[in-house]
């Protein structure tokens, strides 16, 4: 919060002369208790009480050039001692022209009036009788919906009769002053609210997509609090918010990454990554601001290690060039800022990852399909443990989560099952001990839920099974399930395309973890549950690279590289290999009347080949074989990445580069 508005406030304070300073309108569109409200007061005071000093020196000439047209500082109330320090009228004349907000909750706009009235009877002893001391700040902190504006006729065609609910916030109505005749707030600062659009009401969702050019794909509403702030700046305004950073990356935040990129108001940013700034959830932030008519260079802050916070930011405050082994602060070009995913690179690095974005086409140019895994709605029930096959081997004993028990399952309804991280690793596939009841028929790309009749007549141990568990599964989305597909996954995608050879990606991990399933023998989950989940990749047909060739790339250290620039990350140096991330990665096409080049695809196939086999192997294995056998991993490793480098062209430095060793001139 210091640093959000010392580099706001402060930095308005510092940069314009006092009489500009007159008219400093401050808002916060989302100010709860008043926190950031509260931090600005605080900034203010103290320039106001050197001012003070200053004019008292001066007899008072400079404050009553400053506010030529109002009552200037009160200098004679209180003994002659006190008489340059800030009273409480000075005070309150700080708090009415300079401090605003506006929140949704009527007891939080309650409470920051009041935090504010305390904040100024901070060290008074006394008041003077016969004369207002507290103003009522009705006008400076209001209650309503920042985001929902409007004529009546155009509220009351997304909200019918219940459009004055929604507590719509006509700004040009509530700060009439300030929207219209001065054109804007001078600063807008705070921590907007952080809510998915799936838990907001339908004609909330309609009214923000018709309004609003950053709400896009599944999008969070702190998106759109950032557009509402530029709208509600003035022409150099400056905007500064605390905020998640996934937006950088996410589908859904190529809307706010378009404006901002088209405004060309990107400041400064101070990016957390992975480190944890609210100590009561796992939130991923960072510090945005953002200011009209701000041209050429932005400053941007990498801090891969958060240890002293005050002590990081006020250097990354002072300096505009910075590097150590906790943070990298530096200038980098506005042509980084696109309406793609965001990933900002410095110097040497900037040039690797441009080099290899263009190094061929990307991955989901290639693909039939990038495909993420099951989502029964149920997995309690659906998926359960395996223990072991009966002797004819038709029937299988699974244990189930849902009921505690084991029960016997007919064989061909269960999908040996992987989880995420748990079982889809580097080079290998870890036997399952899953399966997935998959009471679905298969045909020729399409999929059908099995009719519950032929069910029950075909496989009557799994229909009993599932039986024992239909409540549950009825229950399920406020009962949406009850009827006749009761006993349906909740969502149907991807059904058809776990029967193939395809790619293997857990949808989360620390480094790429990409395998084969050469024959299409397993299923896995989608999301949730211990390991999370994972994705399947699909090459088009006339696409003439073999899975084992774009395996190697998608493995190897120059993309993972570029990967981890573009991805979200995680606590604990984990990133996200979901298909927004993973199908921008660029593949190195072969020409195959290339005779090196041929031998480069060829040689790295066998090399895939080896390490599948050498994973295999790995399982069960133990002492000085096991030793050896990592031994000839890390050398095939190494063997695979060197092949990449070649095929991208990357030179002995750009190689240090990406694997973190310093450079002959770094």
């Amino acid at each position: 919060m210091d640093y959000i508005v010392k580099n706001t406030v402060g930095r308005f304070l510092s940069e314009r002369k006092p009489k500009e300073i007159q008219t400093l309108r401050i808002l916060d569109p989302a100010c709860g208790s008043g926190s950031f409200l509260i931090r600005a007061y605080k900034e203010l005071e103290v320039y106001y009480q050197n001012l003070k000093k200053e004019a008292w020196g001066k007899r008072k000439k400079t404050l009553d050039k400053i506010f030529e047209d109002q009552a200037p500082f009160s200098f004679d109330e209180g003994s002659l001692e006190t008489r340059s320090e800030l009273n409480v009228f000075d005070k309150r004349k700080l708090v009415l022209e300079h401090v605003f907000g506006v929140d949704l909750d009527e007891q939080a706009v309650e409470v920051s009036r009041l935090s504010l009235m305390l904040k100024m009877l901070e060290g008074e002893h006394g008041i003077v009788p016969g004369r207002a001391v507290l103003p009522t700040l009705d006008y400076n902190i209001q209650c309503g919906n920042s985001l929902i504006t409007g004529d009546v006729l155009s509220l009351q065609s997304f909200f019918k009769e219940d459009w004055t609910q929604t507590k719509p916030f006509d700004w040009k109505d509530h700060f009439q002053k300030i929207m219209v005749n001065e054109g804007g707030f001078d600063i807008i600062i705070g921590n907007p609210p952080y809510v998915r659009i799936q838990t907001l009401p339908k004609d909330q969702v309609a009214f923000f997509n018709e309004n609003f050019v950053s709400a896009t794909g599944n999008y969070d509403i702190y998106a759109l609090f950032v557009e509402q702030g530029l709208k509600l700046l003035k022409p150099s305004g400056i905007l500064g918010f605390i905020l998640p950073h996934k937006f950088f990356q996410a589908a859904y935040g190529q809307g706010l990454r378009k404006l901002i990129a088209e405004q060309k108001v990107l400041m400064e940013v101070v990016n957390f990554r992975d480190n944890q700034i609210f100590e009561e959830a796992s939130t991923y932030t960072c510090l945005l601001f953002l200011q009209k008519g701000k041209d050429g260079a932005f400053k941007y802050a990498d801090v891969a290690r958060l240890e002293d916070p005050d002590k990081q930011l006020q250097i990354i405050r002072e300096h505009e060039e910075y590097q150590d082994d906790r943070m990298r602060v530096g200038k980098l070009p506005k042509k980084q800022v696109t309406e793609a995913p965001w990933s900002f690179s410095f110097g040497e690095e900037a040039a690797v990852v441009e080099k290899v974005k263009v190094a061929g086409p990307f991955l989901g140019d290639l693909c039939e399909k990038i495909f993420q895994g099951l989502i029964t709605g149920a997995d309690k029930i659906f998926i359960v443990e395996k223990k072991e096959t009966t002797s004819i081997g038709k029937l299988v004993r699974v244990f189930s989560p849902a009921t505690n028990e084991v029960h016997q399952i007919e064989a061909v309804l269960l999908k040996p099952l992987l989880k995420g991280s748990l079982d889809i690793r580097r080079y290998s596939i870890v036997e399952p001990t899953r399966y997935v009841v998959f009471p679905y028929h298969v045909k020729e790309k399409s999929a059908s839920l099995i009719p519950a009749e032929e069910f029950e007549e075909m496989f009557p141990k799994c229909w009993e099974y599932l039986k024992l568990n239909k409540k549950m599964l009825e229950s399920r989305e406020d009962g949406k399930w009850h009827g006749p597909r009761w006993y349906a996954f909740s969502r149907t995608q991807n059904l058809v395309e776990f029967d193939q050879p395809k790619i293997l990606t857990p949808s989360i991990a620390s480094n790429a973890s990409f395998t084969c399933d050469i024959n299409g023998l397993y299923y896995f989950v989608g999301s949730g549950g211990g390991g999370g989940g994972g994705y399947g990749i699909v090459l088009k047909k006339d696409v003439k690279l073999h899975p084992l060739y774009v395996t190697a790339l998608l493995n190897s250290k120059l993309l993972d590289f570029n990967l981890q620039k573009i991805s979200t990350p995680f606590r604990g140096g984990f990133f996200a290999y979901n298909r927004q991330y993973i199908e921008l990665l660029p593949i190195r096409t072969i020409d195959f009347n290339n005779s090196k080049e041929r031998k480069l695809h060829d040689d790295l196939v066998k090399l895939v080949d080896v390490m599948l086999d050498l994973r295999k192997r790995e399982h069960g294995t133990k002492g000085h074989e096991l030793e050896q056998l990592k031994r000839q991993i890390e050398k095939t490793d190494r063997e695979i990445d060197e092949r990449v480098y070649e095929l991208y062209g990357v030179t002995e430095e750009e190689q240090k580069v990406i694997e973190g060793a310093p450079s002959d001139g770094g």
